[in-house]
């Protein structure tokens, strides 16, 4: 990935914080924050304070959502050797902790997904000798594990309760298929991926492709194109 420094420090924040503003449970509307602070990292520390103060904007519910986006950013930038976006994480873990799960009904609401992603970093040795991760994983012991809330104590919406179940389906599948995030380094980026993951073509599936490819255009040379797949004859 080529970093791209040629850009004014506020309006990297400006387009930060709107991409920041359009984050759902989604994967793809993460990628985007995601590949732009990984595109800018000479202004890391801007761009990471902004993910926490439009954290402090939204309501307690949609915290998760940026959650995901630094759980993301930490795993990505890790990838690269790039550790200071993960540094500053691992300074403010228990701030992350207490806006993500305040005391309270809705901090409760978030409860089961935040510990799958805290249970991730610990599980992946992100943070493994950090104090402040000893302190939140015993924030999660005393707290109240249950993913819903009492009824008649969450103040949330027909529609806003709907959404989060969407997003926690969302974040539910990407968990269950371990979906990893596939930040844009060229235009064929995804080709490439699919290119390098698939395994060479065997001589029974050749000669398989061949016949299917014989009975639908007869006349073509179909066997010069897999010459090099099929058994010498």
């Amino acid at each position: 990935m080529e970093y791209d420094d040629d850009i004014d420090p506020f309006e990297a924040r400006l387009t930060f914080v709107e991409m920041l503003s359009k984050v759902t449970a989604n994967i793809q509307t993460t990628q985007r924050p995601v590949t732009f602070a990984m595109r800018h990292v000479s202004l890391y520390e801007d761009l990471y304070q902004c993910i926490l103060e439009r954290m402090d904007a939204l309501s307690v519910a949609s915290r998760l959502n940026l959650l995901g986006v630094i759980d993301a950013l930490c795993t990505v930038s890790l990838g690269r050797q790039f550790k200071d976006y993960a540094n500053l994480v691992e300074r403010d873990l228990v701030a992350i902790f207490e806006k993500v799960i305040p005391e309270g009904t809705e901090g409760d609401v978030n409860m089961a997904e935040a510990r799958k992603i805290f249970e991730s970093w610990k599980r992946r040795g992100l943070f493994r000798h950090s104090a402040n991760m000893s302190k939140v994983e015993s924030e999660f012991s005393k707290r109240r594990q249950g993913t819903e809330p009492i009824a008649g104590e969450t103040t949330m919406r027909n529609t806003d309760i709907l959404r989060r179940m969407d997003e926690d389906r969302e974040r539910h599948k990407r968990t269950k298929e371990e979906i990893w995030l596939c930040i844009d380094e060229s235009e064929e980026a995804e080709f490439e991926s699919a290119w390098e993951n698939t395994s060479d073509l065997n001589p029974e599936d050749a000669r398989v492709i061949q016949e299917e490819n014989r009975n639908y255009i007869p006349k073509y040379p179909w066997r010069e194109d897999f010459t090099q797949y099929l058994p010498a004859v």
